[in-house]
């Protein structure tokens, strides 16, 4: 047994923002979305077992976990007073190690090692029989047989009931509190509840057919628009799941909530699924058509989210079949035909928006992280596509005034007219912002904060009402 005080500091939660075997898992699934069994497998041989082999199979970059500065600043004040500082984990050997040469703050490493996980009574054990007086730095009830061994008890949460549990255990306890982030916030951002708006296609059909005094209609448009709002968001938490270390490597997405560690990451992925599972209950109140549309439109999010974005030019039609399934989910819902000229217009117009996403994505710092497959030198193509997409989308809604099926609708549809001017205007104005590196964000939502977007709306409701 070593004499001599030293200090042992928890991985998880506790140094790093985050749960290293949570990260490891997603990595894993997003680098081997085919292999995705295997984890089932590895479970069966035992947790440590599960740990070593995501850690072999998809390595964690330390440089790049969410490091908590106040536990930093405490070992290192330790350090300076002569205190040995053990990391203690029941992380994987291989990530611990990774995280000991990254810091260069530790003397010795205790890990998982692939056969026994280093948690609760085993750590306790581990760590009471090599010192005999060892200060604990740990964030959870997992951590207080280790407390209970050692010398005093330093807790890293937010609030201070751990504290309390951890005063009982008959060591001194001390409070290293957690940075004090709005939850509420945090949640609301990772959801994307802005981009609920894009939801809102699915009251398209209802107006395009001049049914919005059809309360039936509206009340089966509106649960759709919760079942496909819920999907939406379940999708959103599972992306950002995905793209963890992608996200840290961007100047801009580094700040998302799971990727800066403001979020636990086991509680995201049970809300993906209750989000998830909640839009299916949903869709089913409809119909059966409508429980498999909303089935597709989520296989195919997780397809993109994983593996199809990574590919140009199929990423841009699949983000105009997501717009173009929710006119089709109003459909359903409501059971009212889509116009052929609805869809034909709507293919061109979100095209359009599509290719301007990705435009303002290599305007924007940080698109060199990017892992989709464009280059700087598509910028002008891309520009010169989004505009003949945009200039097309007019002409289909022009030929569509001049129709047979408009007078059927309409009393006065040469008041219809200057809605492409409108149009043609807008578009054209979204997509000179984008090439010059002014649109911010997805063209959508910064529809939703920007005054001559909502003029736009404005004037278009204007001059259907008037030839109405």
């Amino acid at each position: 047994m070593n004499s001599g005080q030293v200090l042992c500091v928890d991985l998880d939660g506790c140094l790093v923002r985050t749960d290293t075997l949570v990260e490891s898992l997603f990595l894993f699934l997003r680098l081997y979305p085919l292999r995705a069994p295997m984890i089932v497998l590895w479970l069966f041989r035992g947790k440590a077992h599960l740990k070593s082999s995501l850690a072999a199979a998809a390595p964690l970059r330390a440089e790049a976990l969410p490091y908590n500065p106040a536990v930093l600043s405490y070992i290192q004040g330790r350090r300076a007073e002569g205190i040995r500082v053990i990391l203690a984990t029941g992380a994987d050997q291989r990530i611990a190690a990774g995280v000991a040469t990254h810091l260069n703050l530790f003397d010795e490493v205790h890990a998982s090692d692939g056969i026994t996980n280093l948690t609760g009574r085993r750590k306790a054990d581990h760590l009471s029989a090599r010192y005999a007086d060892f200060e604990y730095i740990g964030n959870s009830r997992a951590d207080i047989p280790v407390w209970r061994r050692s010398r005093s008890a330093i807790v890293v949460s937010s609030s201070t009931r751990l504290l309390k549990k951890a005063g009982t255990t008959g060591s001194p306890a001390r409070l290293i509190p957690r940075a004090n982030q709005s939850q509420v916030s945090a949640w609301l951002r990772v959801l994307r509840v802005y981009q609920w708006v894009k939801n809102l296609l699915i009251f398209l059909p209802v107006m395009t057919a001049h049914r919005l005094t059809d309360i039936e209609a509206l009340r089966s448009a509106g649960i759709a628009f919760l079942a496909w709002c819920c999907a939406a968001s379940g999708t959103y938490l599972l992306n950002d799941l995905l793209d963890l270390s992608a996200d840290r490597a961007h100047p801009r997405k580094r700040l998302r909530p799971f990727a800066a560690g403001e979020l636990n990451l086991a509680t995201g992925t049970v809300l993906a699924l209750i989000l998830y599972a909640t839009g299916v209950a949903l869709a089913s109140l409809l119909s059966a058509e409508s429980l498999l549309l909303l089935l597709a439109y989520a296989a195919l999010t997780i397809s993109y989210s994983v593996w199809l974005k990574q590919f140009p030019v199929i990423d841009v039609l699949l983000l105009v079949c997501f717009y173009l399934l929710r006119i089709l989910a109003g459909g359903l819902a409501t059971g009212i035909s889509i116009s052929i000229w609805l869809l034909a217009f709507s293919l061109f117009f979100f095209l359009s928006l599509a290719l301007v996403k990705r435009l303002t994505e290599l305007r924007a710092p940080g698109w060199e992280t990017s892992t989709r497959g464009y280059q700087i030198s598509d910028v002008q193509l891309l520009g010169s596509l989004a505009g003949s997409s945009a200039y097309l989308s007019v002409v289909l809604l022009a030929l569509y005034i001049n129709s047979p099926e408009v007078h059927l609708l309409y009393q006065k549809p040469q008041l219809l007219w200057p809605i492409c001017l409108v149009i043609v205007y807008w578009l054209t104005r979204i997509i000179l912002l984008a090439n010059r590196g002014q649109l911010d964000d997805d063209p959508i939502v910064f529809a939703t904060r920007d005054k001559a977007s909502w003029f736009t709306v404005f004037a278009i409701g204007l001059f259907l009402y008037c030839a109405r």
